[in-house]
């Protein structure tokens, strides 16, 4: 079946395999994560992985003692993971309620890492840019 389906995808322009790919993968990042990570191994990605591709969220906790917290991101509960690992060094000012955007990364074991987190919502990403629907800029 999986020959099947490369042979048909094969068979598309660009912008059917693109409209195709966008369809498949849009309640599935998990699987676009690691496919994203698989083609790019060894190689820096675009920044505007980071500028479209962002989510918003609330720290929902945060411990100076452990040196970490979580983002609650209900965009990602898809994935199994609406709750993002948050590190001490992207904290800053922030506090428990604070509203932020961000981008995810996935650690060695495969868990959401939040990165790029800002408080607010910039005017580059308030509309319907959060999360993978938005793929073209």
């Amino acid at each position: 079946m999986a020959e099947a389906l490369q042979a048909a995808l094969q068979g598309l322009g660009d912008e059917e395999l693109l409209g195709a790919l966008e369809a498949a993968l849009k309640e599935r990042p998990n699987v676009l994560c690691a496919l994203v990570e698989g083609a790019a191994h060894d190689l820096f990605l675009p920044s505007a992985i980071l500028e479209k591709f962002r989510y918003a969220g609330v720290v929902k906790s945060f411990s100076s003692k452990h040196g970490y917290g979580f983002i609650h991101c209900p965009a990602l509960q898809p994935t199994g993971n609406a709750d993002v690992f948050l590190h001490a060094n992207k904290v800053g000012s922030l506090s428990i309620g604070s509203e932020v955007n961000f981008a995810v990364l996935t650690s060695k074991d495969g868990k959401l890492r939040a990165f790029d987190v800002i408080e607010g919502q910039s005017e580059s990403n308030r509309d319907a840019r959060f999360g993978p629907a938005h793929w073209k800029g």
